[in-house]
């Protein structure tokens, strides 16, 4: 999975973007404050989206 589509998968479950880090972009959780660094290389695996997924409530 690309990183633009895996970005779009977290705002669609109420993660927002924070801040940019030194090797990773830093969203939030909207409702739970929960913090979730995504890497800036450009492909995911589905196991690394299913992980993050399983951390935050889904709409």
């Amino acid at each position: 999975m690309n990183r633009r589509a895996f970005i779009k998968i977290l705002e669609l479950n109420g993660v927002y973007f924070d801040h940019h880090g030194s090797k990773h972009d830093i969203y939030k959780h909207k409702e739970t404050g929960k913090i979730i660094p995504v890497p800036r290389h450009s492909e995911f695996s589905n196991e690394f989206l299913k992980d993050i997924l399983k951390e935050i409530p889904r709409k």
